[in-house]
């Protein structure tokens, strides 16, 4: 609490501090120079915004550099040393009615303005005008003593909107240097637009012979243009954009929250507003169309001013993201067309590869966000593709699976205006290969609803333009126009979701399959510690795994074949479920046929197996090992088939500040890599200080006693990892069949998406080249 000021006594000396006000409490404060009238150097003046219960104000306060240091001592000690800078308080400018959040400095001709914005939603004009004599400064100082005195005599309870009358056309202000009268401070307007807290206000760059122009953005949904119109210079707003009044059953995702920045580009001609959300929002001004010869003429040369009768704000695709916990991340399962995201933040993205047109980006490799499939009012923590198509056997393509804090799972169904999008931005969605498919043309969320009808209440204007060219949605239509229908929910489970799991890979090699997901709860109970098995299709739970674990399951795997799922988590047992043979009744079900009661020593939070190999299982967890286990099967004397798990491996990834890290995802590549004639995997690690690694694990005698051992392949870079706790990897699906699956190329390029904690969703272009 309080106003200090840091310097360095020499250039190359230490950062002191000194604090020169006290007992206050404020929430901005610009630092100005300004010309004085008699002297060629400059007077620096600091204003600062207090956010006080009430009686908020800017203070003002003005500072000099001519400083004597005494000579020390005998004892080595400064006799009177003084401060660096000479502060002097010089009052406070008064009538806001509540905190002050945010200021702004423009220059003028012969002087300068300072405006400033407040939770009251209101702006003020403040004109600071240089006083060029000395009957002016008396005139003024006497004005504002008197005005000053009224107000002093008010009672503790007075209205500062009075204020306002007291002083309309005086001076609110002087400020003086070395006891000289040097800058009059007066009220030059209120801007009165906004309906909430201002956050931020930006002038427009200063062109030569341009008016002043003001950007202010608010929690009102709204980002406003202020100009002096007309001969009495009368501040009115002249643009407003954004999503005035909110948007009835919007995404949290979306501007529902407001704005909290706005600045103007450096050109003048476009906006970039900062969301609630996090998303960053662009709107550019189109002059309107000339007429004639004349008006272009016109229009090109005043190019910078946007006080041109019919000109518009247009609004361009911006740049979106997740503003809270990315909790899973998954690949479409056939080809990766797109990856699906769910966060904390109440929101299902959809993230794809953009084109290289000018509409949609000049990077080649661009990944944007295309869609936002689902929205909620809980958080989700788990999301699950488990689309193949019909004519694979299994569930319709473009359809998932997602968890969040509640009882249900919910099931979406992609809408033709999103598939539409993704083919015309070249990603081939099977639409031909699924014409049979009924499919809603996109959904809406009801007001006081959670879950997405499968129709919409108006005509809405296609995402893609009938042309050739791309067209992105904007932030609008992402939160409200590009849900996904939802089709179908999964009741069973007693607390809120955990994990999901699906074994939909399988089914893109292997037609005889049927899609099953896998879910898990929260648990403190054996009861409520059990795996449900889902046909999503059917909406029916096929099975519940009860008996193998004691506390909350927090990962769940499938092997390829489908034939083993590995279950582990917060008691730290790590399961080996089976299905059922073929020829009997319930070949759908699972039976626990392995265990081992301590895995790690703390909580396992990932599981998966290696797609080559239905026998290999990596797990991770939070006593900083990974360890990988052999599955094996032999028959007993009563020739039956015994199940056993043996760990061959254990290897820690990474060292922090000499403390083992957590691991808290691990992955395995789709395809092996050729080392020398030797099939390795490649598994990708995910450390909770955000860490990425991808280690090699040998596969040729594994569980040996002279097999070799796993080895670090690739470190990424620190400035390229996550800043936060990795939560989930997935690699990209690959779509060419290699026979034996190994690389036969000189080289194969991966994909590696990544999702942490720190908001983030991170994917990476992997390239191996053959050794």
């Amino acid at each position: 609490m309080g106003l200090r000021y840091h310097y360095k006594r020499t250039e190359d000396g230490p950062w002191e501090s000194s604090l020169f006000q006290k007992n206050a409490a404020f929430n901005c404060v610009l630092v100005k120079k300004l010309e004085r009238n008699e002297v060629k150097d400059e007077l620096v003046v600091v204003l600062a915004g207090s956010a006080a219960p009430r009686a908020n104000r800017v203070k003002a306060y003005t500072c000099d550099f001519c400083i004597e240091i005494n000579p020390t001592t005998a004892s080595g000690e400064n006799a009177n040393e003084k401060e660096l800078l000479n502060i002097v308080d010089q009052g406070s400018l008064l009538g806001h009615q509540d905190w002050i959040g945010c200021m702004a400095w423009r220059s003028l001709g012969a002087g300068h303005m300072l405006a400033t914005g407040s939770h009251d939603h209101k702006i003020r004009l403040w004109l600071f005008s240089p006083l060029t004599n000395i009957n002016q400064f008396v005139s003024a100082s006497e004005e504002s003593e008197f005005i000053m005195q009224k107000i002093s005599s008010m009672d503790d309870d007075y209205d500062e909107s009075n204020i306002d009358e007291l002083l309309e056309g005086e001076a609110r202000l002087i400020l003086k240097s070395d006891q000289n009268p040097s800058t009059a401070i007066t009220l030059e307007a209120i801007l009165i637009g906004h309906e909430d807290i201002v956050t931020d206000l930006s002038w427009k760059p200063n062109f030569k012979g341009e008016a002043p122009c003001l950007l202010s953005s608010s929690m009102d949904r709204c980002v406003m243009i202020w100009a002096a119109e007309g001969t009495d210079g009368v501040w009115s707003p002249i643009a407003r954009v954004g999503s005035a009044g909110g948007l009835l059953g919007g995404s949290i995702g979306s501007s529902l929250l407001g704005f909290v920045g706005a600045i103007w580009s450096s050109s003048g001609n476009k906006i970039i507003g900062h969301g609630y959300g996090g998303a960053i929002y662009f709107w550019s001004y189109h002059a309107p169309k000339a007429k004639s010869t004349e008006d272009a003429k016109h229009n090109e040369c005043s190019a910078t001013n946007l006080n041109i009768e019919g000109g518009i704000w247009k609004a361009e695709p911006g740049i979106t993201g997740h503003f809270a916990a990315v909790e899973d991340c998954c690949w479409e399962p056939t080809q990766g067309s797109y990856l699906l995201s769910a966060s904390s933040d109440q929101t299902c993205r959809l993230w794809a590869k953009a084109g290289t047109t000018n509409n949609i980006c000049d990077n080649i490799h661009s990944w944007r966000e295309v869609g936002r499939p689902q929205v909620h009012g809980y958080n989700l923590t788990s999301v699950v593709c488990v689309g193949v198509g019909r004519s694979a056997g299994g569930e319709p393509l473009h359809r998932f699976v997602g968890g969040a804090d509640e009882k249900q799972l919910r099931v979406f169904d992609g809408p033709t205006s999103t598939l539409r999008l993704l083919e015309k931005m070249g990603i081939d969605c099977g639409m031909m290969h699924d014409a049979d498919e009924r499919r809603v043309d996109r959904a809406y969320i009801p007001s006081l609803g959670l879950s997405n009808n499968s129709e919409a209440t108006e005509d809405i204007t296609e995402f893609a333009a009938d042309n050739d060219d791309v067209v992105l949605p904007l932030e609008r239509e992402l939160g409200v126009n590009s849900l996904w229908p939802e089709v179908s929910k999964l009741f069973g489970h007693d607390t809120e979701i955990i994990c999901l799991a699906t074994n939909a890979h399988s089914m893109c090699n292997d037609k005889s399959m049927n899609v099953i997901v896998a879910s898990s709860s929260k648990a403190r109970d054996v009861e409520n510690a059990s795996i449900r098995l889902w046909n999503v299709d059917k909406s029916k739970c096929i099975d519940v795994l009860k008996g193998g674990h004691r506390s909350t399951v927090a990962t769940i795997s499938f092997s390829p074949d489908s034939k083993f799922i590995a279950s582990s988590g917060k008691d730290r047992r790590l399961c080996i479920w089976r299905q059922n043979s073929s020829n009997e009744s319930d070949s759908d079900k699972y039976s626990l046929v392995a265990a081992v009661d301590s895995a790690h020593k703390r909580i396992v939070w990932s599981s998966h197996f290696c797609p080559h190999d239905r026998s290999l299982l990596a797990t991770g967890s939070r006593d900083g090992f990974v360890k990988i286990w052999r599955i094996e099967e032999n028959k007993n004397a009563e020739n039956e088939i015994d199940v056993t798990i043996n760990e061959c491996f254990r290897f820690e990834p990474a060292y922090k500040s000499g403390k083992t890290e957590a691991v808290t995802a691990v992955s395995f590549a789709p395809k092996l890599v050729d080392n020398n004639s030797v099939p390795e995997a490649l598994l990708a690690i995910g450390l909770e200080c955000g860490t990425l690694q991808i280690w090699s694990i040998p596969l040729s005698n594994v569980g040996s006693e002279f097999s070799s051992k796993p080895y670090l392949f690739h470190c990424f870079p620190i400035v390229d990892c996550h800043a936060a706790t990795v939560r989930r990897l997935a690699w990209k699906p690959v779509n060419e069949k290699i026979q034996d699956g190994s690389m036969s190329t000189e080289s194969l390029n991966f994909v590696l998406a990544s999702c942490s904690l720190d908001h983030g969703v991170r994917i990476f272009e992997v390239e191996i080249t053959k050794k």
